[in-house]
């Protein structure tokens, strides 16, 4: 999976070499293109390719299945139910982590009414929990909403392996 800056890297790359040839082209002033092509790449390759912040809705134990267990990296899943007041502070916490974590992680929230099978799978019996999972393994159990310093330490170590 190519990273964010990877991916800006690569294509302002790629816009300054095109930039150079077309400024050498039109004006005979290559160092130009290359900042003005290179500028233009990074933002076409930001806007176009850079995967959306979002968190994924599941409501079935086999919607679960795909999004979660099937996952090829880390995957926090938010359990909780639109009555819970402690769920509803935590649900901004968790779409601010998916903003910054965009692209590494997923993130999932599973509404415990509409899925309660999956509930009884991680021997959960209190809302919010939040479990990230790695390799269909759960890593990390939390009951109750944390500081999102705690789930920030986790999912850094998560991504570098240590």
């Amino acid at each position: 999976m190519m990273t964010t800056s990877t991916l800006l890297i690569t294509a302002a790359g790629i816009g300054a070499v095109l930039g150079a040839a077309f400024g050498w082209l039109k004006s005979k002033r290559p160092i130009a293109g290359v900042f003005v092509g290179a500028s233009v790449c990074v933002l076409i390759a930001f806007l176009f390719f850079h995967p959306p912040a979002k968190t994924i809705a599941v409501e079935t134990p086999v919607e679960f299945d795909e999004e979660v267990l099937r996952a090829e990296g880390p995957v926090l899943v938010d359990f909780y139910a639109d009555w819970c007041p402690p769920c509803r502070q935590l649900s901004p916490i968790i779409d601010e982590l998916a903003k910054e974590y965009r692209g590494e992680v997923k993130f999932v929230k599973l509404n415990v009414d509409k899925a309660p099978t999956v509930l009884g799978w991680y021997g959960i019996r209190s809302i919010p929990t939040v479990i990230i999972f790695q390799k269909s393994q759960p890593v990390q159990i939390w009951v109750g909403c944390q500081m999102p310093d705690t789930y920030r330490r986790k999912l850094d170590a998560i991504l570098t392996g240590s």
